[in-house]
Order: structure tokens, then sequence, then C-alpha cells
């Protein structure tokens, strides 16, 4: 097993939250700005994956917006994905997932939005940094994907330690990134040359991502299935990091 890798018989859902991740681990995570979870949900991924099709097929053409990413289209649902199924809104207080949130973001972490995707595409590097105040308080993005996701057809990539505020290499690289077109343009690179950790996943693992961390997906396959739930630090706790 990676040693980013999290092996779910070490997190006890009857545990105080704050021990759901080792300080080994929590420490990964501040340092590469992603942790997965394996098997968090694993148990559960029928009824997860059911109350994610069916609001697919129930929501109302104006409830749904087709967004142009690069050649192709993604389908999303936002915002508030999860609280449209009871299939899928008691996830947000289970305690297998609010045991890392804790140890992540404090016991006195804040929801955010929540929404749902259908990928047909690939996505180039970028950071979710719109809305965000990145510059005082920690944000998580809590990814689960609903099908097997590999290297060859569209897994997560992520460049490890682009999390950093203060860091040269994380700032730097996200500002290039941003203010010119592109890898292509910055390195004379196709984005998929760029050096990366692919995250393979199998249903019922979880990711759990700061938002500044440089990530993408390449190769992908049609109807890629994946929901995401937001999660940030209090108001008041300063990350300087």
């Amino acid at each position: 097993m990676a040693e980013h890798d999290v092996d779910q018989a070490a997190l006890r859902t009857d545990a105080r939250p704050a021990t759901a991740l080792t300080p080994e681990q929590v420490r990964f995570f501040r340092t590469f700005g992603f942790i997965c979870v394996r098997g968090l949900f694993a148990d559960d991924i029928g009824t997860i994956t059911d109350g994610f099709d069916e609001v697919f097929r129930t929501v109302q053409p104006n409830e749904s917006r087709r967004a142009v990413h690069y050649d192709d289209l993604r389908l999303d649902i936002s915002p508030q994905f999860v609280e449209r199924s009871p299939k899928l809104t008691w996830i947000k207080s289970d305690p297998r997932l609010t045991g890392v949130l804790t140890s992540l973001l404090g016991p006195d972490y804040e929801d955010n939005d929540s929404d749902g995707n259908i990928f047909s595409c690939d996505t180039g590097w970028h950071s979710d940094v719109f809305g965000a105040n990145l510059a005082e308080r920690l944000y998580i993005k809590v990814y689960f994907y609903l099908d097997p996701l590999r290297q060859d057809n569209g897994c997560l990539r992520v460049i490890p330690g682009t999390n950093s505020l203060v860091n040269p290499f994380a700032s730097s690289l996200r500002n290039l990134f941003w203010e010119i077109d592109g890898p292509g343009e910055a390195f004379g690179l196709d984005d998929r040359e760029i050096p990366n950790w692919p995250i393979e996943t199998t249903p019922g693992d979880v990711v759990f991502g700061d938002f500044r961390t440089l990530h993408a997906a390449f190769d992908g396959g049609p109807r890629r299935r994946l929901f995401t739930i937001n999660f940030s630090a209090p108001h008041d706790a300063v990350d300087e990091r």
C-alpha cells in the first residue's frame, strides 16, 4: 500500500474524530495537498451510486447545466447536490467522513457546497481557487468517484506540494498555469507530460484535496461519475502554509 493511502482498518467509526487520521497522515496531506482513503465508503457504495443516478434521472432541465470544458462537455448539477437524495444526504454526518475532516480541519469545520458531475472530457491543470479566501483558511474538496478509474481512463492526477501559499514552487507554478496559457506555452509540453501523481480509485475510495492543489484528468472515457463536497476551516482559523 502506498504511503499516501489510508487503510480502512485504521479508521474506526467509533473513534474520537481527532484520532481518525494519524499525525503522519495529516502531515502527508498538509505537505502534499491530498490524501486518498481506500474503501472508506465501500460498504455503502451501492446506495450512494443509486442516489447519484436517481438525481440525474429526475432532475429538471433547468436544474442542470452543460459546462464547456475544453473541447468537450461536462454535465453537472450544482449547487446542493447531495441534499437532493436521502441516499446521499447522510454522508455529510457519517463518522467515517467527519472523523477525517476533523483531523484535517478541526472540530469546528464548516460545511460548504456540493455538486454532481458526469464527465465525458479531460480536464487540464487547474486549482479550485474561485470564490474561496485561500489566503486565510484551508478549504478541502472531498471526491467520490463512482467508476473504477486508472491512469488510462481518467483518474484524478495531482501535482504534489502545490498546495502551499508561501512555498515558491507551489505559488509560482500555480501563477504560471493561470497567467500563461497552460504548460504547453510555459514549458513547451503537453499537459500529460507535466510531472504528476495519478490517484487510481475504486468506488468506495474517497479523495481529500486542498483547494490549492493543482490537479487534472486525462484519457478519460465517457460518463465518468463524480460528486464532490466542499468543507473549510472556521473563519477565524488562519492557514499560513
